[in-house]
């Protein structure tokens, strides 16, 4: 039987490099960057030519996605969360929902 390899991303947080196109982290993910490009990056390259705009948002983005995602779980896994989808509120009962389908996403199901 054939093991799946499990790929993770590079560690946070991540934040803005040195080089004014570039998200960069303080852990390495792959094992060939050289001291060198991390000394010009200032740091371990995630990504380049990236706009300022979207080196913010990913890096906001991805510094508080499993803080967000780990809360929204809580809050959905909550009786009052739950009771509200058997309850006349609809309007939190679609929350709810949206709640559900988007850690769904988030866990890239």
């Amino acid at each position: 039987m054939a093991t799946e390899t499990v790929q993770t991303h590079t560690p946070t947080p991540w934040r803005r490099g040195k080089a004014s196109d570039a998200i960069v982290a303080d852990a390495p993910l792959r094992p060939f960057d050289s001291p060198e490009d991390v000394a010009y990056y200032g740091g371990y390259l995630i990504a380049e030519s990236v706009t300022v705009a979207n080196q913010d948002f990913i890096v906001r983005a991805c510094n508080v996605h499993e803080e967000l995602l780990e809360a929204l779980r809580e809050l959905v896994r909550q009786d009052a969360c739950q009771r509200a989808t058997q309850a006349t509120d609809i309007g939190l009962a679609m929350a709810v929902d949206r709640a559900w389908t988007a850690i769904a996403h988030a866990e890239g199901r």
